[in-house]
């Protein structure tokens, strides 16, 4: 766990805030994505043991290339969370900033993905498109 002694009282605390944000420009997506792992208690592996998501893309004008598109963030974000590591030499040196010096996912280390698109037209785009 990290000391906190060197942070200002004032600045200790519950984080929060309140907005109210009116945009006619911009289209966001909405997603929701569970996963599901399983944890071995004396190795410590993680298995992941199933994954779903949705995606609210508004208008889907090409079904496949959005599934593809989320197939790659899925096993992108999985590369992230349980291959990747940010480490340094004594010098402060990144020694991880390659593909050579960290794992990439492969076929077997993502599941298989159930995945379905939600789509409820965008006020904000003309044709009722969102980013996938």
């Amino acid at each position: 766990m990290r000391d906190n002694a060197d942070i200002p009282e004032e600045l200790g605390g519950v984080l929060s805030s309140t907005a109210d944000v009116q945009s006619t420009v911009a289209s966001f997506p909405y997603r929701a994505h569970a996963c599901e792992v399983e944890i071995d208690i004396q190795t410590g592996q993680v298995f992941i043991a199933r994954y779903i998501a949705v995606d609210d893309v508004g208008r889907a004008v090409n079904p496949m290339i959005l599934d593809g598109q989320t197939h790659g963030a899925i096993a992108q974000g999985i590369g992230e969370a349980l291959m990747e590591e940010c480490s340094f030499d004594d010098a402060g040196q990144l020694t991880s900033g390659s593909f050579m010096d960290y794992a990439m996912p492969r076929a077997a280390d993502v599941p298989f993905f159930e995945t379905a698109l939600s789509e409820v037209p965008s006020t904000t785009h003309p044709l009722g498109l969102r980013g996938g």
